[in-house]
């Protein structure tokens, strides 16, 4: 037995572990279990059934018993009342009930399918602006103090409260990988309406409670980066004007008295990436690299386990500028 054991680990298993390590010690990604998910998807080119894919199944199930139901009590798609900011009707929209796809509400600031594409691994199979009723867009989803004080999350609000997003369609088989993926958010079921009025049921990824903060002003770069995209996908004007009419953030006197006595980095030694992956654990602290700059950090502060000892000038920028992440950790 042990050795029909070997010979089926020697054949079957070793081969593909290797080649998983290898993948992930060269890409090395911020979280790494969702990077072999699909890596491991990809390879074998066939979706890993997991508990929450069973999950699926039976959800799918209910949501068909569901419909027959609704049929049965004369409950019809445009009996939905339309969002008082939705943009123009179209009529001609066809339905967007697929069998088998899935639903997830992109809110904002990254509405670009291309980016959900890129960021997850796999293709959507279609997409449509939605609106969620009873939910709102909040700016407590904790950012980078002095800088960017809070990024934006959903959270549940009043009757008259809304949030309209992107509505991208994925296999029921992929959506454990996209929630494998979303590691520091929350996968919450609700209820989505077209602007054509159309219901549907989909998933919007909130915020988890240990990322939370008080809600605070945003940057102007991250108030303006959701104010394009929401434009790009077309939202309603009015849903965009009450975006960019949200206040931002102005450093105060003092932070802007500390930034201009930050030294040059000409008056600093000279660290390589090399010495600076050496210096990932020190104990309470950690070092960072960005813009030039080495830093030391408490790691308590540091909400990317990946980010200790390394560059993060590449990453930051990408962000910075809204554009889909690079690989790599950049220089």
């Amino acid at each position: 037995m042990a050795k029909e054991h070997q010979e089926y680990c020697e054949g079957k298993v070793y081969p593909i572990v290797e080649k998983l390590v290898t993948k992930t010690l060269l890409e090395r990604p911020d979280l790494p279990v969702p990077f072999m998910v699909k890596w491991i998807a990809q390879e074998t080119n066939n979706p890993i059934p997991t508990p929450q894919h069973l999950l699926l199944h039976d959800i799918r199930g209910l949501q068909m018993q569901i419909g027959e139901l609704e049929q049965r009590l004369g409950i019809v798609a445009d009996s939905v009342p339309r969002s008082p900011m939705a943009g123009p009707c179209s009529s001609s929209n066809p339905s967007i009930m697929h069998e088998g796809i899935s639903w997830c509400l992109c809110t904002g600031p990254e509405f670009d399918v291309s980016a959900f594409e890129f960021q997850h691994g796999f293709q959507s199979t279609c997409s449509v602006v939605a609106v969620a009723r009873g939910w709102r867009l909040s700016f407590c989803s904790k950012g980078v103090p002095l800088v960017e004080p809070a990024f934006a999350t959903v959270v549940r609000g009043g009757d008259t409260d809304e949030v309209h997003g992107l509505a991208i369609g994925v296999q029921h088989e992929q959506l454990p990988m996209v929630k494998a993926h979303q590691a520091n958010f929350e996968m919450v079921p609700m209820n989505l309406s077209t602007y054509d009025g159309q219901s549907f049921c989909g998933y919007a990824f909130i915020a988890k409670s240990h990322a939370i903060v008080p809600e605070a002003l945003p940057s102007a770069r991250h108030l303006q980066s959701f104010v394009r995209g929401a434009r790009k996908v077309g939202l309603s004007e009015a849903y965009v004007e009450q975006l960019g009419a949200h206040l931002t953030y102005e450093p105060s006197a003092a932070t802007l008295k500390a930034r201009r006595h930050i030294p040059s980095s000409e008056s600093l030694p000279k660290v390589t990436c090399v010495e600076l992956s050496g210096m990932s654990d020190e104990g309470e602290v950690c070092h960072v690299s960005c813009l030039g700059y080495v830093m030391r950090v408490p790691k308590a502060k540091v909400f990317v386990g990946s980010h200790q000892g390394t560059d993060i000038t590449q990453r930051v920028l990408y962000e910075w500028r809204g554009l889909v992440e690079a690989a790599g950790k950049g220089k």
